[in-house]
């Protein structure tokens, strides 16, 4: 996480990196990218093995995501 976070930012002030970022994270699973009409957040994480297999996957709801994660 660390290394990944260092290096985030200045890839992302590139804009074929955002753009392919943005292409990338519309194939994942999960939830449409659509704001939720309700204006609630949804996070889901997915911890998995060395060989990628998920282990465990949880999900969490609130009413915004910094409500939401601000606390944490």
């Amino acid at each position: 996480m660390r290394i990944a976070a260092t290096i985030q930012a200045p890839l992302l002030r590139s804009a074929k990196a955002s753009a392919a970022l943005a292409g990338w994270s519309e194939r994942l699973t999960g939830s449409p990218r659509d704001p939720d009409p309700d204006g609630r957040s949804l996070v889901i994480a997915v911890a998995r093995d060395g060989q990628g297999r998920p282990l465990a996957t949880e999900a969490l709801f609130g009413p915004d995501p910094y409500g939401m994660t601000g606390p944490l």
